[in-house]
């Protein structure tokens, strides 16, 4: 009480003796001529467990508001990491689709080159089978590339002479200095 009447404003904790402990908070007033000082009582434990509670309300929701922006910023990373994977895969496929282009070109050019030699060219598999003919062995032959292709490769010589024609080819095919044998070849209407 002493407290009161000196300071006028503020607050005091107390307790009586067998009580739970208590805190006044006192203000002056003054209303015309009389002056007063009001003094509002209330248990501590109401006072301090609303800041209590308060404060735990608070705590809750910086906690809810820090997992949304550490979810928020998950997320806009992990998009941030596929947008960067989109785009290499992007630019890995330009990549592809250019090399697909030069080798089509490629593949176009030889086809080209093949097809308008003037010197015969024959493919075959390792079973010596016809896989291409080229024009220019169609002229001298006689047989479409149709014809000729999936035949056996012995069908282009003489019967005397198949089997050291084929050896000398595939000799030759063979080797480093890809010397061009001279073979008889048998044409289609059976002139050598």
């Amino acid at each position: 009480v002493q407290k009161m009447l000196t300071t006028k404003l503020g607050t005091s904790e107390y307790q009586l003796r067998g009580q739970e402990p208590r805190v006044a908070a006192f203000a002056p007033m003054t209303f015309q001529d009389a002056s007063w000082i009001v003094v509002l009582n209330a248990p501590k434990d109401e006072i301090t467990g609303f800041v209590h509670t308060n404060f735990l309300e608070t705590f809750g929701l910086f906690g809810v508001v820090g997992a949304v922006v550490t979810f928020a910023f998950l997320f806009v990373y992990r998009n941030f990491q596929q947008e960067i994977v989109i785009a290499e895969k992007a630019e890995h496929l330009r990549e592809k689709e250019s090399l697909v282009d030069k080798l089509r070109e490629a593949g176009d050019y030889l086809e080209n080159l093949f097809e308008s030699a003037n010197a015969p060219i024959i493919v075959w598999n390792p079973q010596h089978r016809i896989i291409r003919f080229n024009r220019a062995c169609q002229r001298l032959t006689g047989y479409t590339a149709g014809e000729a292709v999936g035949q056996e490769l012995g069908m282009l010589f003489p019967v005397g002479s198949r089997e050291e024609s084929i050896s000398r080819i595939v000799h030759a095919s063979g080797a480093d200095d890809r010397e061009s044998p001279e073979v008889p070849i048998l044409r289609k209407d059976g002139a050598i």
